[in-house]
């Protein structure tokens, strides 16, 4: 699990004092697929979840098998971080292996919320501020 240590205050009984505590960082992950289709080898961006780092390929497996998208592990080749972002992850299923990809899309909604669920890469999470 990643943590960072940040500066706190802390109220007891009335009394305020300044500390350090650890919290645990929460970053998005996209998850990427490489699968086979009729016409040869794809790639598509399949999500982007919140979670804290750590565990990664397991929780990219762990999704695309609860979403439906794999029946069993082994429809799975090989999962590794893109070398150029910690935050990517690629699973490569096995040649043999077609995905449910109608489970792939989902319909959200926007909220107050933090704004990542939903996004299908990391690319489309990132906004320009204007201050």
């Amino acid at each position: 699990m990643k943590v960072e240590k940040i500066n706190i205050k802390r109220v007891t009984k009335g009394k305020v004092t300044e500390t350090n505590d650890l919290v645990a960082v929460e970053e998005p992950m996209e998850i990427l697929l490489t699968y086979s289709t009729a016409s040869g080898r794809m790639q598509k961006n399949i999500a982007v979840i919140m979670r804290t780092p750590g565990n990664d390929t397991e929780l990219a497996a762990g999704f695309l098998f609860t979403e439906g998208i794999i029946k069993n592990k082994e429809a799975i080749e090989e999962i590794k971080h893109l070398a150029t972002d910690d935050n990517r992850v690629m699973v490569i299923l096995k040649e043999d292996v077609i995905p449910v990809m109608n489970n792939a899309e989902r319909n959200f909604y926007s909220t107050s919320g933090c704004g990542i669920c939903g996004k299908a890469s990391i690319d489309a999470i990132r906004t320009t501020s204007l201050y």
